[in-house]
């Protein structure tokens, strides 16, 4: 994939999502029901946050922030921190990394597959900032413009 094309994906994935759609296929989604949808933010410094983290005791504060990075091959990599489980022979905190291929990436909607990891699910997400993302947008649209305009004036 075009290596710019990549670029503009890392700087449009950055933003606030909320589960929408999921299924066994893209001709078999249905909309997320029965439970609260997972959200996911990811911040264009490379952290991240989502509802389905390491652990629900709030006093258990992480030695490390969620991350997430987009690689050249459009695979998207959660890595969340996981409690420590000395139960389980988990006596430190670790972290789970979760990697998923990036299908679609618009304005309004991310698709991730986990098939190539998991082999079970596809899931839509739709933005739940659009009106930030689209500022953004506009703004580098005039940042382009306006170094267009300087290199003609050159």
């Amino acid at each position: 994939m075009n290596v710019d094309l990549i670029s503009q994906w890392r700087a449009d994935i950055v933003g606030e999502w909320v589960e929408h759609f999921k299924g066994v296929d893209l001709l078999f989604l249905e909309p997320v029901t029965g439970r609260g949808p997972w959200t996911m933010s990811l911040r264009a410094d490379g952290t991240a946050t989502t509802n389905g983290g390491s652990s629900s005791d709030p006093a258990a504060e992480p030695p490390f922030p969620e991350t997430w990075e987009l690689s050249d091959d459009r695979i998207l990599t959660l890595a969340v921190p996981i409690p420590p489980m000395p139960e389980y022979g988990m006596p430190a905190w670790s972290r789970e990394r979760q990697s998923y291929d990036v299908l679609a990436l618009t304005d309004l909607s991310l698709t991730l597959s986990d098939r190539r990891f998991d082999g079970e699910t596809v899931t839509v997400w739709r933005r739940v900032n659009a009106d930030e993302h689209f500022r953004r947008k506009a703004a580098q649209l005039l940042d382009f413009a306006a170094a267009r305009n300087r290199a003609g004036s050159a």
